[in-house]
């Protein structure tokens, strides 16, 4: 009980609270340049060709801890992170197959779940 009091007085529980949400990135704005981009990312034609399989929804109380539901974005300060979509897979961080169902979102590359993160 004491430890509680002394963060809250630090203004430390604050910090506290917040990580959980600190720590997902599904907020997504997309940039036009590849400099400019935290991930460099190419949308690839066939499921069994991607890393991650991606919900796209616009309603920010859907987005999950696994990161595999995103939610676009044209202002920078809300966006978690920033993405460039280039053509050429050999040029990406991260392949995405977008998933028009809730229940297909899920990883398939489990080694690139830490590229969102």
């Amino acid at each position: 009980m004491f430890t509680f009091f002394a963060l809250a007085a630090r203004g430390q529980l604050l910090i506290l609270l917040l990580f959980p949400f600190i720590s997902s990135a599904q907020i997504v704005k997309e940039v036009k340049f590849p400099y400019q981009a935290d991930i460099i990312a190419c949308e690839v034609l066939y499921e069994y060709q991607a890393d991650v399989l991606i919900y796209v929804t616009d309603k920010k109380y859907e987005l999950r801890d696994d990161n595999c539901f995103w939610l676009f974005t044209q202002k920078s300060y809300e966006a978690d992170f920033t993405m460039y979509f280039t053509s050429y897979q050999y040029q990406a961080d991260l392949k995405v197959y977008y998933v028009d169902q809730k229940y297909k979102a899920r990883w398939k590359n489990k080694k690139k779940e830490n590229i969102l993160k």
